[in-house]
């Protein structure tokens, strides 16, 4: 049930206090649930604070490509994805467990 939890002056916070990040159009975070292990990419706008169970992985900026420019970049499966400046995907934030291939 409820409850009332006063610490004591010998008490500490597991983890620390986190610092809350401003999303906006050029930024997101990806978070990790510490309950299950999933991974989520948050965009939404405004300040994101962790909650108890939630760890900050990464802050990520936005890839914006150039009308000349492409790139390629492996997903979780090993699937690569072409994306090119061109297209209607010419800026984005890279999904969960995917990462560039140089």
């Amino acid at each position: 049930g409820e409850a009332r939890v006063v610490p004591s002056p010998l008490d500490t916070v597991v983890g620390g206090v986190q610092q809350a990040i401003n999303i906006d159009d050029h930024s997101a975070v990806l978070v990790r649930n510490e309950d299950d292990g999933t991974l989520k990419l948050h965009t939404s706008h405004g300040l994101f604070f962790p909650g108890p169970y939630q760890q900050i992985v990464s802050e990520q900026k936005k890839i914006i490509l150039e009308e000349y420019q492409s790139m390629v970049y492996k997903d979780k499966t090993g699937k690569f994805h072409y994306v090119r400046g061109d297209s209607d995907m010419r800026d984005f934030f890279l999904p969960p467990f995917c990462e560039v291939a140089t």
